[in-house]
Formats: structure tokens, C-alpha cells, sequence
């Protein structure tokens, strides 16, 4: 497993020549993850998530519970900056018939050591659009750990 693939803090309970024993988290919001509160996943290649957010398309690079980030050209990310504070943002998730609306706000602009760049958002939902968001991710994990892309 890859860790640009899926980021869930581990614990090593033991190890031997033979294999290593990992104690994975529980995945609820109740128990933090290492430094965050629930678990950041990349979407399937196939499988995209999109969102709209200031009238621009985009598909998400990660998404936890909490926030999403997507990939940004440099000429972009003064029109994010422009409306940092709060945005209001479609999801579209591939296991979703309709679309889930709430707002965002722009919290971090970081560069990958490929060059791209990441916008990444704080996520403000409704409970019921929130659960279908956690249960998106959660069947996100299960496909990583079962090894599909």
C-alpha cells in the first residue's frame, strides 16, 4: 500500500521474518487518526469525484469527511484566493444519484513534490449529506485494502 494512495495512520502491534502485524484505526469520527479526525482518501481513476465550486469543474485529488482538495493551474489560484471565505460547492460522488450542496472554504494552497498545485477546502454540510460522504469513503477504504484502484 502506498501512502500518496491512502493516508490512515497505523500502529506496528509486532512484526517477524515472516510478516509484519498492523493495528489499523477504527474508522469513526470519534476516535482522531494520528493529527486528523478522519480518514483522507483519493478517489478510483475510473470512478472520479467531482465538484463545482465558483463555477469551475473540477475533479477531487483527496476527500475525507472533513474537506477535499483538487489539483489548480497557477493562473487559478487567484480566483480561489479571491473567495477564500465561504463557497458554495456541488459533489457529485460515483456512488451517489444526486448531487450533494454545501459550502467550503479555502484553508491551505500547497505545492506536491511534482509541481502540481493543491487547493484544499474545509467541508460544511448537512448531517445527512456528511454520512453519504462518510459512507463514499468508507467504501473507498475497503477497495484500497481489498487492492482495487
Amino acid at each position: 500500500m502506498k501512502y500518496s494512495t491512502f493516508i490512515l495512520h497505523t500502529k506496528i502491534i509486532s512484526k517477524s521474518e515472516d510478516c509484519i502485524i498492523l493495528d489499523f484505526p477504527t474508522l469513526t469520527s470519534e476516535k482522531p487518526l494520528g493529527d486528523r479526525k478522519s480518514v483522507r482518501v483519493k478517489p478510483s481513476p475510473e470512478k472520479p469525484v467531482k465538484i463545482k465550486i465558483n463555477n469551475v469543474e473540477k475533479d477531487v485529488y483527496d476527500i475525507s469527511e472533513v474537506g477535499f482538495s483538487f489539483k489548480c493551474s497557477q493562473e487559478e489560484i487567484d480566483r480561489f484566493l479571491a473567495c477564500a471565505k465561504s463557497n458554495s460547492v456541488v459533489i457529485e460522488l460515483p456512488s451517489e444519484e444526486s448531487k450533494i450542496k454545501g459550502e467550503a472554504k479555502l484553508i491551505n494552497v500547497r505545492e506536491l513534490e511534482n509541481r502540481d498545485i493543491l487547493c484544499g477546502y474545509e467541508l460544511f454540510l448537512e448531517d445527512a449529506d456528511m454520512v453519504k460522504v462518510r459512507f463514499y469513503i468508507y467504501e473507498r477504504v475497503k477497495e484500497i485494502l481489498k487492492g482495487i484502484k
